[in-house]
């Protein structure tokens, strides 16, 4: 065993940039099952081979590529530096490889209509722009975009996909983080030019700004982000709606938070 552990001594001489590389790319993921499970046996019990011939696709990977993937001992194995460097490529080729799969799975002849349930703001500054390239190759298929603050319930069929600022507890649900909402402060040229801009947070209680309320935001996080107890005075135009409230910025009524996604309809 000490012998199989130690055995695949590749040259360490690297390749010239012109050879060519004829490694597959089931030598690949078979690097990246043993990168892994850190184990040539468990990732030979994957791919459904035995660990010999596991170990000579590893020892072939690393005759072709010129340098050692693996430092092999008897606590298992970890990677090389030049094993972690090429770790990243092949993990970048394996999510192409996915993409491919599933541009395959999908024919553009699909027809029918998927309901979107978003709250308004990313609904409109987000979601849309991409459901503008979204159309121009699923021609057949018709994008019901639904934006209310109010939470759909995917399971009781109120919608197909929901957007949401809170992970859902169901667990019969595929759930998937799409990313973070960046929110930054927003001002006209107008008011800019008529009142100056807030220098720091504490300079925006010397402002006038537009608020939104509503389901899913925090109807006490613009006093607690200020420092204070309360707005009265500061607020002049309180809305529930986004886009009323990209509106009433634009115009000049005040500064407003807005998620930088506002920058694609032009904010």
């Amino acid at each position: 065993m000490h012998q199989h552990l130690h055995r695949g001594a590749a040259s360490t001489q690297h390749k010239k940039a012109e050879d060519t590389f004829n490694a597959s790319w089931e030598d690949l993921r078979a690097f990246l099952l043993c990168t892994r499970h850190q184990s040539f046996r468990n990732a030979a019990e994957v791919l459904g081979l035995t660990g010999t011939t596991l170990m000579r696709k590893i020892d072939r990977l690393e005759e072709e590529l010129g340098f050692k993937l693996f430092l092999r001992d008897q606590s298992g194995l970890s990677l090389s530096d030049e094993g972690r460097a090429l770790l990243f490529d092949v993990e970048q080729m394996e999510r192409l490889s996915f993409n491919i799969f599933r541009r395959a799975s999908m024919s553009t002849d699909t027809n029918g209509t998927v309901r979107v349930a978003v709250t308004e703001g990313p609904g409109n500054f987000w979601v849309l722009p991409r459901l503008i390239d979204f159309q121009k190759t699923y021609r057949k298929i018709v994008v019901d975009l639904r934006c209310a603050m109010e939470q759909a319930d995917v399971s009781r069929l109120e919608a197909d996909i929901s957007i949401q600022f809170e992970r859902p507890t169901n667990p019969d649900l595929i759930v998937t983080k799409l990313g973070r909402l960046h929110i930054y402060t927003f001002a006209s040229e107008a008011y800019r030019d008529a009142y100056g801009l807030p220098k720091s947070i504490a300079d925006l209680r010397n402002h006038r700004i537009v608020k939104q309320h509503g389901m899913q935001l925090d109807e006490n996080g613009y006093a607690r982000i200020l420092g204070l107890e309360s707005l009265e005075g500061i607020v002049g135009i309180s809305t529930n709606s986004s886009v009323a409230v990209l509106y009433a910025i634009e115009r000049g009524a005040g500064v407003g938070f807005l998620p930088t996604s506002a920058i694609a309809l032009g904010a």
